[in-house]
């Protein structure tokens, strides 16, 4: 079991394509707590670390009545286990942490009993996890609480020792946890919850606690997932509680030995969604049971779970009480497409037979009919459809790549939010099974040119029976794929009307139905002219036929910058679209009273931000404005219908329309906005901290963005500035991509042998092992060119870090 097929089992893990970042073993290392077991323990250990490119500070463990030596200190173990229980739980808790003795014992008794664990202790030391160790905790005595290094949000690993009292076969019912280690190791010095996700290991199940019911409490309030042992059998389970939820997941054991085959040796991969704070949404679970047959191999194991068929079960983190709604969609207002949205479900969601993408597109091509909105809302009304969520692609403006480039590109992209990494050959594969199970909604956005057409129509093949909704503005898109296309007209006249109506407050409609609905006319039923308008109605002060005066009297008021755009001469419709913008903008100078020409040229400069959204601390990058104008601005804009908040996001983000960016960036400096962007990330990457990494992100589609825009001198530093978070953040394709980039345009040969370095370990990281290899290759070559032996010793390094991760040990021992 814990041979060949122990190291196939592993392989089958990192196959699966997520990074392994945690390697979690809740107790029992050894059989009777003798130092002499803890020899072959460390090498199970480090050979599995290994074979799962997990380094040892990812390694957390926790004791288990096995590693509790029962001939130490015997007669002071069943003398103080006797007396404790006599003693208040909150004295005998505090006496534990260091606190005041108890009347009728001795603190020389707690210390002979802690003792019996000091071959564990001593062997963490050995394996260099000191961090684990009890004194270096808050407790002091028992158990330890560690942030997990290296990851732009909290991850914290609490690790509760429940073996300590361990001593004889009566131990269920008898064993003590203490309130101080819980709320000491769960909590900050000043009592608090600990931010981000917070996972407990320990030994035994609650049930063989003494004071079981008060830690339980406890742990449902300040930890999100315990993790435990002991029982030699797997267990899956949720306690509730008011306001309260705690999931415990025991995984079997991994036991050889006597009566070895009569316990069910199992392991689970867990796959955590968190969010941008780190705080969890979803649990993908993989269970693996072992089976002794045909000399012996793990396997997906269905038959423990119904809700678990193929060996994968999947929890789905809802609040115990459904929150008001964020403020982003309090104020949503969508009318009508109730057949288009039929459409789309009965593409994606069929009763029976293969799913289809859905084509979202426009007819004529016309922009501004609400395609992304309807997408959107279709995401809304169906959420728990797709427990696996959804994901965003939006394409950049003037994409210029060619077809199968840019879909490589989208695919990449995909799996980078879904926190896969593989093989190019494989990624396809990986990204089609995630989208699969759970269930996952794919949304591509702004596919307008025959090449981003194309793009998809590969991406389709590939994700082949996955929900996709495809929305654009090229005239082509699905004719000839098979897919279910969704024209998207402009409104008929009563539904027009229904909007604007809804947008506005109604003492705007009372009594006006003829001037709204002359507006809506005008407007051409264009769902995004109708938004812009309520928006200057209801800010502006101005009533329907006022507006309609102001319409007009604009005429074909035209951008200085393009008076010649025919688009805008021969469809009159858009035309109409950009006069209301234009009004809109206009009042917005004129409520930003003499800040106007400074706030309005950073909305302009917005326009060349990501379409798939900034957040507040980079949207005021790319406006150049200092925090407190870029929120007055945000908040006037908003009202006004001109920037719309990123729904997708669960932090204060912001996006704007594709064709309101369009126009908004004529009149913004491209290469200034860029340069400021390019301050923003590199002084974040280049921090190497907890905040600045999170900020970076949160805003993975903007990075991505970026990199693609970078070159010249600027690669050379984005690269210094970003090695370490891109070796272990990502997104790894675009980082492979930006490296190769720069290796094509750079001719120094210190500057070529820092982005092969990264390229090397970037290509590790993603699993793409031949590019990994051949960059580690080039770099030792540049690194002997140049006479820098310290360069090409870490060249050789990662390649024999290549050679072990592809099992070519002897090889890597070899240049080592």
């Amino acid at each position: 079991m814990l041979g060949e097929a122990w190291e196939r089992n592993l392989d089958d893990l990192v196959k699966d394509g997520i990074p392994i970042d945690l390697v979690c073993f809740t107790g029992d290392v050894a059989d009777h707590g003798t130092p002499e077991e803890y020899g072959p323990a460390t090498e199970f250990v480090e050979a599995t670390l290994g074979r799962l490119h997990v380094p040892k500070e990812r390694f957390f463990v926790v004791p288990g009545n096995h590693d509790i030596h029962r001939g130490t200190n015997q007669a002071a173990w069943k003398k103080l286990r006797s007396l404790l229980f006599d003693v208040p739980a909150i004295e005998r808790s505090r006496w534990l942490q260091g606190g005041k003795t108890p009347r009728g014992l001795r603190d020389k008794q707690r210390e002979q009993v802690l003792e019996r664990g000091a071959a564990f202790r001593a062997w963490l030391s050995s394996i260099g996890r000191e961090a684990l160790l009890p004194d270096r905790s808050l407790h002091g005595r028992l158990g330890y609480s560690v942030r997990v290094p290296g990851l732009p949000f909290d991850v914290q690993v609490i690790g509760l020792d429940s073996a300590w009292l361990c001593g004889d076969n009566a131990d269920s019912g008898n064993l003590l946890l203490t309130e101080d280690q819980v709320v000491r190791l769960a909590t900050n010095e000043h009592g608090k919850t600990l931010p981000g996700f917070r996972v407990a290991l320990m030994h035994h199940p609650l049930t063989d606690l003494s004071d079981a019911d008060g830690c339980r409490d406890l742990l449902a309030e300040h930890v999100d997932l315990v993790l435990r042992g002991h029982l030699h059998r797997e267990e899956i389970a949720a306690w509730v509680g008011p306001g309260q939820i705690l999931r415990q997941v025991a995984a079997g054991c991994l036991y050889e030995g006597s009566r070895g085959n009569t316990w069910p040796n199992a392991c689970h991969l867990f796959d955590v969604t968190l969010d941008a704070a780190g705080r969890p949404k979803r649990y993908d679970v993989r269970l693996r049971g072992f089976s002794d047959r045909q000399a012996g191999f793990w396997f997906d194991d269905g038959s423990l779970y119904a809700e678990a068929p193929n060996g994968r079960l999947t929890w789905v983190v809802r609040p115990p009480s459904e929150p008001p709604p964020p403020s982003s969609t309090r104020g949503r207002v969508f009318v009508g497409r109730r057949e288009e949205l039929q459409r789309i479900a009965e593409a994606l969601l069929p009763s029976a037979g293969e799913r289809k993408p859905a084509a979202i597109c426009a007819v004529q091509g016309m922009p501004g009919v609400g395609k992304s909105y309807l997408a959107e809302q279709f995401r809304l009304d169906r959420a728990s459809d797709f427990p696996g969520g959804a994901v965003l692609v939006a394409l950049q403006p003037e994409e210029g790549r060619a077809a199968e480039p840019l879909s490589t590109a989208l695919l990449g992209d995909i799996a980078a939010q879904l926190s896969l990494r593989a093989p190019p050959e494989e990624m396809a594969a990986r990204v089609r099974d995630r989208l699969r199970v759970p269930l996952t909604l794919l949304r591509v956005e702004n596919v307008d040119s025959e090449a981003a057409a194309g793009a998809v129509v590969w991406l389709a093949r590939w994700l082949r029976d996955c929900p996709m909704i495809v929305t654009g503005r090229y005239k082509g898109l699905g004719n000839g794929a098979g897919w279910v296309r969704v024209p998207v007209a402009e409104f008929d006249e009563p539904t027009a009307l229904e909007q604007l109506e809804a947008e506005l407050p109604p003492e705007r409609v009372r009594g006006k139905r003829e001037e709204l609905r002359r507006l809506v006319r005008e407007l051409g039923r264009l769902p995004l002219a109708l938004h812009l308008a309520a928006g200057y109605l209801r800010e502006g002060g101005y009533d329907a036929g006022t507006f309609l005066e102001e319409l007009r009297r604009s005429g074909f008021d035209l951008d200085p910058n393009h008076p010649d755009d025919r688009l805008l001469q021969e469809d009159r419709r858009r035309a109409n679209l950009h006069r209301t913008f234009s009004l809109s903008l206009a009042l917005l100078g004129r409520q930003l009273g003499a800040d106007a020409d400074a706030l309005l040229a950073g909305l302009r400069a917005l326009g060349h931000g990501p379409l798939g959204g900034f957040g507040r601390s980079l949207g005021e990058a790319l406006a150049g404005l200092a925090a407190v104008d870029f929120a007055r601005l945000m908040n006037t804009s908003g009202k006004l219908s001109l920037v719309m908040p990123a729904e997708e996001r669960e932090d204060d983000a912001w996006r704007i329309h594709p064709l309101l960016a369009e126009w908004l960036r004529r009149g913004a400096d491209e290469t200034a906005v860029l340069t400021r962007m390019t301050e923003w990330f590199v002084t974040r990457l280049r921090a190497e901290a907890e905040q600045p990494w999170k900020d970076v992100t949160r805003e993975a589609g903007a990075l991505s963005a970026w990199l693609a825009r970078v070159g010249g001198e600027e690669v050379v530093r984005v690269e210094r500035a970003g090695s370490q978070y891109a070796i272990q953040n990502g997104p790894f394709h675009v980082w492979m991509e930006f490296c190769a980039r720069g290796l094509r345009e750079r001719s120094d040969p210190k500057e070529r042998s820092d982005l092969l370095w990264t390229l090397a370990n970037v290509a590790q990281r993603m699993g793409a092992m031949d590019s990994a290899a051949e960059a580690a290759e080039q770099k030792l070559a540049v690194d002997r060119d140049r006479g820098d032996e310290r360069e090409a010793a870490l060249a050789a390094g990662c390649r024999a870090d290549i050679l072990q991760a592809r099992g070519q040990l002897d090889e890597a021992l070899r240049i080592r």
